[in-house]
C-alpha cells in the first residue's frame, strides 16, 4: 500500500480517500478531533 495526495492505494487501485477511510484501511482507530469529543478521548490514549 502506498499514500499519495488523492488517498491510499493498494496496487493500482485507490482503496481509501477520506481520512476515516485511510485509518480503517490500516486497521487503525479514528478520533475525530475537529468535532471537539475526541479531544478528551485523545489526551486518555
Amino acid at each position: 500500500m502506498r499514500l499519495e495526495p488523492d488517498g491510499l492505494h493498494k496496487g493500482r487501485t485507490l482503496i481509501a480517500s477520506e481520512e476515516a477511510e485511510i485509518y480503517r484501511a490500516l486497521g487503525l482507530p479514528f478520533i475525530d478531533l475537529s468535532s471537539g469529543k475526541g479531544a478528551a478521548r485523545s489526551r486518555r490514549l
